[in-house]
């Protein structure tokens, strides 16, 4: 693939990310969020669905910067990709918590 195509592809992600746009993929995990919160469960069991929904947000966030930190390195756009892998950096620490709290304290109480 082109250069410029690539660029364009990228730019064209960026944009995306940075819109206000509505994201489908997010808007179901806050949807499936609500359903849970309304079963009747455990306590245990509660806390740690309420860790595991901020999680998959989390992955589908990781998942949506890694291909346009990817096409920016490819496009030889170094601080873009900086930027993005900045990012992802910050997600991935999140989700490390996320799984540290989970291991500690959470899925001991559910199981």
């Amino acid at each position: 693939m082109a250069v410029a195509s690539l660029e364009n592809l990228l730019l064209d992600e960026l944009k995306d990310l940075l819109s206000a746009k509505k994201c489908v993929g997010i808007e179901g995990l806050i949807e499936e969020g609500k359903e849970f919160l309304e079963e009747e469960m455990e306590p245990a069991v509660m806390d740690a669905a309420l860790i595991a929904a901020p999680q998959k947000v989390e992955h589908y966030e990781i998942a949506s910067y890694g291909s346009p930190r990817t096409w920016a390195h490819e496009v030889g756009r170094p601080q873009v990709a900086e930027l993005l892998q900045a990012t992802l950096d910050e997600e991935a620490e999140t989700d490390r918590k996320l799984s540290r709290l989970a291991e500690s304290l959470v899925n001991q109480r559910a199981a």
